[in-house]
């Protein structure tokens, strides 16, 4: 079950960014502060669950046969144009646009599920969701682990639907314990205009921002570890960046 965290957190986080952020510019200012929490919310989720990550890459991956559901591989194109082969999984079902099908596509570097099947480590994964009827949504997943250290991940999420899309990329994050290094940085379409950017030491501590249509309306400090019992503060454009709003306690 841990691997299905993974996509949890990440739909948390698209549902704060899309419910806070989809404003007009008049009210900026009134909803800085539940942007700003909102982005606190999912970003804390996902900075503490980050080890869930390693269930997808490395010696201990979790993608490891039977296929269970899994066919292929089989040639497919994605929605960004790529054609190779790939394990899919396809589910049908209905919805208030109609009757649909949900591709699910999966690609393992080493393939250990076929020619690759005594390969021991896994150093990348690539997934998609589709539909293919009504072709206007798709999730896509990336990840990579550090063959080397074997101890930092990087990777990709982007949820796509009708030209508006939201990305979020990690680039080698720590999945040891007491090792809370790593960056992370959001960006959305044009019609949502959401940026972030947030950069942490080994010891927990760092700093971010989030900005709106290119201006910066939140800072972020975030404190070493063990937090207790805050994480960190923020501070808005709108009071001048002179009042510290303490995250939600540990």
């Amino acid at each position: 079950m841990k691997k299905y965290l993974a996509f949890v957190l990440i739909l948390l986080f698209v549902i704060a960014i899309f419910v806070g952020c989809s404003k007009k510019e008049d009210e900026l200012d009134e909803d800085e502060l539940q942007n700003a929490e909102l982005m606190t919310s999912a970003l804390t989720q996902m900075i503490s669950n980050i080890g869930v990550y390693d269930d997808f890459v490395g010696e201990g991956a979790k993608f490891r046969g039977p296929p269970g559901p899994w066919k292929g591989p089989q040639s497919f194109t994605t929605p960004d144009g790529n054609t190779a082969d790939w394990y899919f999984w396809k589910l049908a079902f209905t919805d208030s646009i109609g009757e649909d099908t949900l591709l699910f596509l999966l690609m393992q570097t080493p393939d250990i599920w076929g020619e690759d099947s005594l390969a021991t480590l896994v150093f990348n994964v690539d997934v998609w969701f589709t539909r293919l009827v009504n072709v206007n949504f798709y999730f896509h997943f990336s990840l990579d682990i550090d063959t080397v250290t074997m101890a930092d991940i990087s990777g990709m999420w982007k949820w796509y639907y009708e030209g508006t899309w939201l990305e979020y990329t990690f680039t080698d994050m720590s999945i040891d314990s007491g090792d809370y290094s790593g960056t992370i940085e959001v960006n959305t379409s044009t019609n949502i205009n959401l940026s972030a950017y947030f950069d942490f030491d080994v010891d927990g501590s760092g700093e971010g921002w989030g900005k709106w249509q290119g201006i910066k309306f939140v800072d972020y400090t975030f404190y070493a570890m063990p937090a207790d019992p805050y994480r960190g503060y923020f501070t808005l454009a709108s009071e001048g960046w002179n009042v510290e709003h303490e995250f939600p306690k540990q």
